[in-house]
């Protein structure tokens, strides 16, 4: 699963500042110059009948006096991501200096008329537990037909969740709102759902920000394996070529895989929330993937497999409670029904998996059971599929801002210059020593100046200065 969710965001504290009374989200009632609410669209734009569902959005008003016009819109990665969840972190952004930032949560997700929100949680209860892929197989397809009862329950039409839909009520919010053009900010999954707006409606762009792309043209599933093992073996490099890293873990490509190889027969006794959760091989791949999604956890990658190793709880505790943290903030049930509309249409994709999956016997063998959806699963969640138009490129003259994380295991470099084959009015920034993640300074200093002077480029020197790994 491609959580965007960096990890040093899902740290932020959901918490209020000071009272304003045109806030009408409970959860929002004591947030300072901002309003919210709940905009209600069609589930199922294609059926006359559909039901109506709520997007809850929340508004941080600019800090200046004098603001600008045209608002920032962050869209959340996931996909199922609650943005609402964020709103701490970007509470004292210095991107709300003189704009407004439009917070809302895609539908199904967080606080929109989500469905199954237990879900993340229990598939979690059974990651704990010491079953083996095809018993997590097993037990995530009985996972998965409980929430499909409960979605028949509620009378919820699966042939609403797809980024189409999720386009139009974009719109809808930028129509609800007042605004006549927005800057769009989008990380992975967002980045592909600022991209289908571009197509859909570019009048209403003024530019766009994107983060870790993950392009329509692109099918991720296809280079899963590939993708891990490619940044896997950066952070192997970088800590052998680093001359303090080497002296600290002097064998930690040999302990990688002596440490995988024993959490097969041997699994590591630890804790999630006061509860026992057994650590087995192919949750070390779940908590290695999700520490190689930003810079601050790939420095402490090494420490994690010697704690595994020494049999140090407190360390490997405090890894599964971070990555257990995602499970809260992202909706399954969404997550895949957006998976299973945008990038299982083709039969070739799910042969390319599949044979990805086969590429890396080292890693995939028990397999990263918990963090792939399988093939038969995702054709099991629902028929739904794209139009083959939806997987074409986008192309755009739209002052955009493009930026990616060399050591991304998800999305890396390689789908951001597929992407700007496409984009004739962009600029391009690679950090070389961040993941998933590039919310940095340096990077937040670069969309300031992005968007002031959209027309020119930002400077971009600051990529490559100063950020090397800190290995702990």
């Amino acid at each position: 699963m491609y959580w965007i969710l960096t990890l040093f965001l899902l740290a932020a504290v959901f918490s209020c500042g000071h009272a304003q009374e045109s806030t009408s989200i409970p959860q929002f009632a004591n947030e300072a110059n901002a309003i919210s609410g709940f905009l209600t669209v069609p589930e199922n734009r294609s059926d006359p009948s559909s039901r109506q569902i709520g997007l809850a959005y929340v508004v941080l008003k600019a800090n200046s006096s004098a603001p600008k016009k045209d608002p920032i819109v962050y869209l959340m990665g996931g996909p199922g991501g609650s943005a609402t969840y964020t709103t701490g972190y970007w509470r004292n952004s210095q991107l709300r200096r003189d704009r407004d930032f439009v917070i809302f949560d895609q539908r199904g997700t967080g606080l929109s008329t989500a469905v199954c929100p237990d879900f993340g949680s229990n598939i979690f209860d059974m990651v704990s537990k010491d079953l083996t892929p095809a018993e997590e197989a097993h037990t995530l397809l009985a996972l998965a037909n409980a929430c499909k009862v409960e979605m028949k329950s509620v009378g919820h039409d699966q042939g609403g969740y797809n980024t189409p839909e999720n386009v139009k009520d974009m719109e809808a919010l930028r129509v609800h709102l007042g605004y006549e053009q927005w800057n769009l900010f989008g990380t992975s999954y967002g980045s592909t759902l600022t991209l289908a707006y571009m197509r859909e409606f570019p009048q209403n762009v003024r530019t766009s920000i994107m983060a870790a792309l993950a392009p329509p043209q692109i099918n991720f599933y296809a280079d899963f394996l590939t993708n891990f093992s490619r940044s896997l073996n950066m952070v192997f490099e970088a800590c052998a070529n680093d001359k303090l890293c080497l002296k600290k873990y002097p064998n930690f490509k040999t302990d990688f895989y002596q440490v995988l190889e024993g959490l097969k027969s041997n699994p590591f006794n630890a804790k999630y929330n006061g509860k026992p959760f057994v650590l087995n091989a192919q949750d070390m791949l779940m908590l290695v993937q999700q520490y190689l999604y930003s810079k601050a956890t790939i420095e402490q990658l090494p420490a994690l497999i010697t704690a595994i190793k020494d049999e140090d709880s407190r360390v490997v505790n405090n890894a599964i409670a971070l990555v257990g943290a995602t499970m809260n903030v992202i909706n399954v049930a969404m997550h895949w029904s957006f998976v299973a509309y945008d990038e299982y249409g083709d039969e070739s994709v799910k042969t390319a998996s599949l044979d990805d999956l086969t590429r890396y016997p080292e890693l995939n063998n028990p397999g990263p059971a918990f963090f792939t959806p399988s093939k038969e699963l995702i054709a099991s969640w629902h028929d739904f599929r794209e139009e083959p138009i939806l997987s074409e490129p986008v192309s755009s003259n739209t002052p955009s801002l493009v930026a990616n994380g060399a050591f991304d295991p998800i999305t890396p470099p390689a789908y951001a210059k597929e992407a700007l084959k496409h984009l004739s009015n962009a600029f391009y920034a690679e950090f070389p020593t961040d993941g998933h993640s590039t919310f940095n300074p340096c990077y937040f200093g670069m969309i300031e100046a992005f968007l002031e002077h959209p027309e020119r480029a930002p400077d971009l020197g600051c990529a490559a200065n100063g950020r090397g790994f800190d290995w702990r």
